[in-house]
């Protein structure tokens, strides 16, 4: 499994995404996702909207975590902190931080 999180194989689809902090893990059923929103360029944004929930993922390369999304095979993410940039393969996204806020 790469280091950022895991994508479900191709003939399957994910039920839940997982999101492991440092402090917690925060799992949303698909159904319950409304919407996500990539905002790219040097640090990148994906915002994706839940049921009375935002979840906000910094890094780069967040695009294979959309397209993860789009696809509904995206299972997890995990948050890796700055050290771990300098670890990070080549053409694989780094995850920076992710913030869950309750609305």
């Amino acid at each position: 499994m790469p280091v950022w999180g895991r994508l479900a194989d191709e003939n399957r689809t994910a039920i839940v995404v997982r999101f492991v902090l440092p402090d917690r893990t925060v799992s949303l059923p698909y159904h319950t996702l409304v919407r996500w929103e990539l905002s790219i360029g040097e640090s990148e944004t994906l915002a994706i909207q839940a049921a009375g929930v935002l979840v906000t993922v910094r890094g780069r390369l967040l695009a294979v975590l959309r397209d993860g999304l789009d696809q509904a095979r995206l299972e997890q993410v995990r948050a890796q902190g700055e050290r771990a940039a300098l670890r990070a393969a080549p053409g694989e996204p780094w995850i920076q931080g992710i913030a869950v806020e309750i609305k």
